[in-house]
């Protein structure tokens, strides 16, 4: 099973077969660039079998170390690493991106329902947008007709633009 690991400097734990004590354990190391390969990292035994390395792990992908005890190879063991700083990075900004979003999307509903819910006036060739406190103009449109020329009160309109 795959261990998951930050970039930096984090502690790998060897575990020795019957948990023999005073072994030499060593640690070869396989990068992700496909072509580190690091060995002769001798760990440090703690107690009772247990040893450890304080390996720096320098960028971000799969690793895998192979262990020895007293030069035979005995296991290998797979290590994640990811650049959490990075990740961090992107999550802070996707979510001020998405809050911005948010916030457009709100403000667009806003207008609708000021619109939907406030006083429409036509008067000449304008007609008025106020919102629902039927005081505060939302906007104003230039009503034409199918030419294209500005409509009065009586006539036809065929297409409104918003001029403020």
């Amino acid at each position: 099973m795959a261990e998951i690991f930050k970039v930096g400097i984090n502690r790998l734990v060897y575990q020795s077969s019957d948990f023999t004590e005073g072994l030499i354990v060593k640690a070869s190391i396989y990068g992700p660039t496909a072509i580190d390969w690091i060995s002769g990292n001798q760990l440090t035994e703690i107690n009772q079998g247990i040893y450890y390395l304080d390996y720096n792990f320098t960028i971000a992908g799969t690793y895998i170390v192979k262990f020895a005890e007293n030069g035979d190879a005995m296991t290998t063991s797979t290590y994640r690493v990811w650049d959490i700083d990075t990740d961090v990075d992107n999550v802070y900004n996707n979510s001020r991106y998405i809050s911005s979003q948010i916030t457009n999307v709100s403000s667009n509903v806003a207008f609708v329902k000021d619109v939907e819910g406030g006083r429409w006036v036509r008067s000449g060739t304008s007609l008025y947008l106020y919102k629902s406190d039927n005081t505060t103009l939302l906007a104003t449109f230039a009503l034409k007709d199918i030419s294209g020329n500005a409509v009065g009160a009586s006539d036809n309109v065929y297409e409104r633009y918003r001029i403020a």
